[in-house]
């Protein structure tokens, strides 16, 4: 958007001063045919020379002005007057020259007013062109500043976009030492307490999952299928260090899996529900991701329960829930993300007996409605 900008800048001073100087020569033209005082295709003829200065003349003005902007008003106004006043006589001269000619060579019956060589002719005429360049540059400069305006907010624009993008790049590679330390922990953990082929499960698991996190672009949308069967594959690494006690349920209708979500935009929240609700238990718990349509919104849903509701069947030491630290950082990291790409988006959050849930309530969008009118797709759609 921007380079077309600075075309329009250096094209339209030649295009106007065109469509000026052809107004100007075609209006006196008409008037002078329309009192008599010659044909049509002399006075076109005569005309050529002023039309051909004119033009010349009022580029040169325009580019003289350009250079004069950066001067103070009490330098740059004084120059700009005389520049006006020189250009409008020697306009002024070849008008007169021109039409002097045209009564000695080719049409007698201008001799009695072409030959007039009077200060008040010369002054009027001057004065006329005058008018014509004064009102060219003011045009030009107008147009200059309007272009320059249109210039700088679409460059603007173009760095907020740009600004949006590393923000949004930023935040989302917060995820992935906060997840790999998480995970080498579980890792860890299995070394020392459960078979030596978990471990090397896990560990390859976990190099898979981490090669597609950082192959993605940080800051577009998936649909929320993609998304999904991503988080699958990070519980699929978790589901070998707590095996039974983690019961892994995901349920996206086929309504809204081809619907946009910003990548990764789950993977803190399921997380917290295994840090915080699996990981403090030795009772089986259910980790539920669930994706719903609610007319144009789409509602997403990560909820961690107790496996049964009859907390009698768990052990005391099941049910006693260690204290995790928490940085607050995936939450956060979410809503963050969330405020980037969307105007209305939201996260909520319900603690309940026995578990938790997380619900990111969205615009509901699909990648053919989210391009825009040339085909491009917007920050958070996508590519």
């Amino acid at each position: 958007m921007i380079r077309p900008l600075r075309r329009l800048r250096s094209h339209a001073p030649t295009r106007f001063a065109v469509v000026l100087w052809c107004f100007v020569n075609l209006l006196s033209d008409l008037v002078t045919v329309l009192i008599g005082r010659g044909p049509p295709l002399l006075m076109f003829a005569i005309s050529i020379p002023v039309f051909a200065a004119g033009v010349a003349a009022t580029l040169f003005l325009n580019r003289l002005r350009v250079a004069l902007a950066r001067k103070p008003a009490i330098q740059y106004w004084p120059a700009m007057l005389l520049l006006l006043v020189g250009c409008s006589i020697a306009i002024a001269f070849v008008d007169i020259m021109g039409t002097r000619w045209g009564a000695l060579s080719l049409y007698t019956p201008w001799r009695a007013w072409a030959l007039d060589l009077s200060l008040s002719r010369i002054l009027t005429v001057a004065l006329i062109y005058f008018w014509v360049f004064s009102f060219a540059m003011a045009l030009l400069w107008a147009g200059s500043v309007s272009d320059m305006a249109r210039y700088n907010a679409a460059k603007a624009a173009a760095m907020e976009t740009a600004a949006l993008r590393a923000e949004a790049t930023a935040l989302r590679f917060q995820l992935n030492p906060h997840f790999l330390f998480n995970t080498l922990n579980s890792i860890a953990s299995t070394i020392v307490d459960g078979p030596r082929q978990d471990a090397e499960n896990m560990v390859i698991r976990l190099a898979s999952f981490l090669r597609a996190s950082l192959a993605a672009d940080p800051a577009r949308t998936v649909i929320l299928d993609e998304e999904a069967a991503a988080m699958e594959a990070y519980l699929d690494i978790e589901k070998v260090r707590f095996g039974e006690r983690m019961i892994v349920e995901i349920d996206i209708g086929r309504d809204v899996e081809d619907a946009l979500v910003p990548h990764f935009i789950l993977q803190p929240l399921v997380e917290n529900a295994v840090k915080h609700g699996v990981a403090r238990t030795s009772a089986p718990v259910a980790l539920r991701l669930s994706a719903s349509r609610d007319q144009d919104r789409l509602i997403l849903r990560v909820t961690n329960r107790a496996a049964t509701d009859d907390q009698a069947t768990i052990p005391a030491a099941a049910r006693t829930l260690p204290k995790l630290a928490s940085t607050g950082l995936g939450l956060d990291n979410v809503r963050q993300r969330l405020a980037l790409s969307y105007n209305d988006a939201l996260l909520k959050t319900v603690a309940f007996p026995g578990g938790f849930t997380a619900e990111i309530d969205l615009p509901f969008s699909t990648v053919a409605n989210m391009a825009d009118p040339d085909g491009q797709q917007l920050l958070h759609a996508a590519e």
